[in-house]
């Protein structure tokens, strides 16, 4: 189950985001756009250390870049 709250339009600089995804992996986040283009989320499962970062910048219209780096210091990147 996947439950999402947005306290602002998704496009606005100052849309804000909280979410939960209730199953095996139980998992909640916030998140907050920067700017027009750069979100940014914090994501938390249930497990100990399972806390990330992820930041979203969209490049142009059909490109994105994503990086995250875990509570644990492992780092993952991509462009999409």
């Amino acid at each position: 189950m996947d439950c999402s709250v947005s306290a602002a339009k998704p496009w606005a600089s100052t849309a804000s985001t909280f979410r939960v995804v209730a199953g095996p992996t139980t998992t909640t986040s916030a998140g907050k756009y920067l700017s027009d283009k750069v979100f940014l989320e914090v994501p938390q499962g249930i497990t100990p250390g399972s806390g990330k970062a992820k930041l979203g910048i969209e490049l142009t219209p059909r490109i994105s870049a994503e990086t995250q780096i875990g509570q644990q210091g492992q780092t993952r990147s991509s462009l999409t």
